[in-house]
């Protein structure tokens, strides 16, 4: 039993060991995102997606009408910046937002895989915005003479 148990105690230092540095290099992989996306891209926000894995379903012993949480991974402005934030929400209501750096380590691994899809709805959000401007940019052009400077 107690051999069983040294081992056991030698495994966890192993996988905890392993999940610190994960972690180290997913915090530097969401810094190093937030300022490609801010200082590269200058893009704004905001955009959310779903984290579904996070979703807390009413529980039992809670009783009918418990509230029901669901959480978000999103880039948005936190504190007058631009960052990665995750938001939980009760009921359709903003509950808490969080700069993903300044949350808890089992909520930035359980939203990390997310991290692309926030990517991908960035990416969409602007095409539509170039798409949707461009053709006004080109109408109004049609539209006003250029002026004339001697």
């Amino acid at each position: 039993m107690t051999d069983d148990l040294s081992k056991q105690l030698l495994e966890l230092r192993k996988s905890t060991d392993e999940l610190n540095v994960l972690t180290d290099r997913a915090n530097e992989l969401v810094r190093r995102t937030e300022q490609y996306l801010i200082e590269e891209c200058r893009v704004g926000g905001p955009v959310y997606v779903h984290v579904a894995s996070m979703d807390e379903p009413v529980v039992e012993e809670a009783g009918p009408g418990a509230p029901e949480w669901s959480t978000y991974l999103g880039y948005d402005r936190y504190k007058g910046e631009l960052r990665i934030v995750v938001s939980h929400v009760v009921e359709g209501d903003e509950h808490e937002v969080k700069a993903w750096a300044e949350c808890s380590r089992d909520i930035k691994l359980d939203t990390l895989d997310v991290l692309p899809k926030v990517i991908q709805e960035l990416l969409k959000k602007v095409r539509k915005q170039v798409a949707g401007v461009k053709a006004t940019v080109d109408l109004l052009d049609s539209m006003i003479p250029a002026s004339r400077k001697g």
